[in-house]
């Protein structure tokens, strides 16, 4: 049998920017620039010189997720309109996943770092003190697996879009409508 054929970075990168949608090209950029395989700058050199725009797939881009899954759902937050600052530092809890809009903490955990026993209760010690954290009101977390980013995506987002509409923006809203002053 022969070699196996492997492209080089610039060349594989250059065939990403053409061919994958921006969802799935923000995750691949997102994991080479997280293992440090390839560098912002490199990356807008090599946009440049691909036709269509290229460089505009690129907006999503950050480099700062620790998986494909908050890649995914960052990308569908920040689309979507909302703030999103990924692994944001929280006292007594460490760094969080995905802070939304300054009050929705997003974890986006997998079997392979979540399953033995310690994990699973440090997960829930650290949900226990999100839960009581302040940040112009209160902080809200929701855990999501890989299974549910990746194959059960439209139930999760349904579900992730109806978390949303209960922000501290829409609560207050409600308040004034029980209230009778409508939107003003």
């Amino acid at each position: 049998m022969g070699k196996d054929a492997v492209d080089d970075v610039e060349s594989a990168v250059g065939s990403a920017l053409l061919c994958l949608d921006e969802p799935d090209l923000v995750v691949v950029v997102d994991s080479l620039l997280q293992r440090r395989i390839l560098e912002f700058g490199t990356l807008e050199a090599f946009a440049a010189r691909v036709p269509s725009g290229a460089l505009s797939k690129l907006r999503y881009v950050s480099g700062a997720a620790m998986s494909g899954t908050e890649s995914k759902v960052r990308f569908w937050l920040q689309s979507g309109g909302h703030r999103v600052e990924p692994q944001s530092w929280f006292e007594g809890v460490g760094f969080v996943d995905l802070l939304v809009d300054g009050w929705l903490v997003i974890e986006c955990d997998s079997r392979l770092h979540h399953t033995d026993q310690a994990a699973f209760e440090g997960d829930r010690s650290r949900d226990l003190v999100l839960n009581g954290v302040r940040v112009h009101s209160r902080v809200r977390v929701v855990r999501l697996s890989y299974r549910q980013v990746m194959f059960d995506w439209e139930a999760t987002t349904l579900a992730l879009l109806g978390v949303l509409e209960q922000g501290p923006s829409a609560s207050r809203l409600r308040a004034r409508r029980r209230r009778g002053r409508g939107f003003s």
